[in-house]
């Protein structure tokens, strides 16, 4: 047996016994929370299958980030052309487009240059096709049957992520509250022409 092999039977087993998880409370700090609201993330859901989207969706409802659903690799490039995403979860085998040409495809767009994707497979692929993943902008694989609290926890650390960043740069564009706050206390007081500012 495969180690992959090994891994997924250690985890289907373990998600059978296991009690769903609860969302996250966010990672970032109190204080960045109160000055930048951050808006859900978006999740791209890729799978020509309405069952697997279905099945993908309530996994990844506890999360309260906002599911898009693309029922085809041509659909979710073109979603994807639209709207910036937090991650995108990928189905390798699909008609027309598959998962690969899919990724590559998406990563050619500006805005998925730094957006994760995840490939999500029935059936082992070979090294071949992982290396060719990982080539087109795959940062993992994920095989079915789904462990519903992996699944979750790898989405939710790059939701983090993503909000982090998006946090950071709003910040850049906003004076600080402690900033704005002593300029006004300066004005006000006459002390910003005493002190020459």
């Amino acid at each position: 047996m495969t180690p992959a092999a090994q891994q997924r039977r250690y985890l289907y087993r373990h998600s059978v016994t296991r009690t769903p998880e609860k969302p996250r409370p966010s990672r970032s700090s109190g204080r960045h929370r109160a000055a930048v609201a951050v808006a859900p993330a978006s999740i791209l859901l890729v799978d020509d299958h309405p069952p697997n989207l279905m099945a993908l969706e309530a996994i990844l409802e506890p999360l309260g980030e906002r599911l898009v659903r693309a029922s085809s690799g041509t659909e979710a490039v073109a979603i994807a052309q639209r709207e910036d995403f937090a991650i995108i979860l990928l189905d390798l085998q699909m008609p027309q487009l598959d998962g690969l040409e899919t990724a590559a495809l998406l990563k050619k767009l500006e805005r998925c240059q730094g957006v994760p994707i995840i490939i999500v497979t029935a059936n082992e692929p070979s090294r071949d096709t992982v290396a060719k993943g990982y080539a087109r902008g795959a940062v993992d694989f994920l095989y079915k049957p789904l462990d519903p609290d992996v699944l979750r926890s790898k989405v939710g650390v790059f939701v983090d992520l993503y909000k982090q960043r998006a946090g950071a740069d709003e910040t850049r564009h906003v004076p600080s509250t402690s900033t704005t706050s002593m300029r006004a206390v300066e004005e006000s007081s006459g002390l910003s022409s005493t002190l020459g500012s």
